[in-house]
C-alpha cells in the first residue's frame, strides 16, 4: 500500500482538499498531487488484487473498465 503512514496519508489528504477552496492556481495543483496519489495507489492495489488471484476481468470490473483495457494498461505490473 503506498499509504503505509496512514495518519501522515490523511493529513496531506486533507491539506489537498482543502487547498481545492482556494484560488484556481492552488486548486488545480492540488488536483495534481491528488492525481498522482491515487495513480499510485491505483498501480498498488492492482498489484495486489493480481498477486491475491483476482482475475483481470474483476479487476477491470471494480475499475469501471474492459478485462481487455485494464490488461494492456497494468499487465507489466507481474
Amino acid at each position: 500500500m503506498v499509504w503505509d503512514d496512514l495518519e501522515v496519508q490523511m493529513d496531506e489528504l486533507g491539506e489537498l482538499l482543502g487547498g481545492l477552496d482556494a484560488g484556481p492556481a492552488v486548486a488545480l495543483e492540488a488536483l495534481r498531487r491528488l492525481q498522482a496519489l491515487v495513480d499510485e495507489e491505483r498501480l498498488s492495489q492492482i498489484g495486489r488484487a493480481r498477486v491475491a488471484g483476482m482475475s483481470w476481468q474483476a479487476i477491470g470490473a471494480a475499475l469501471g473498465v474492459t478485462r481487455q483495457s485494464v490488461h494492456r494498461r497494468f499487465a507489466w505490473l507481474v
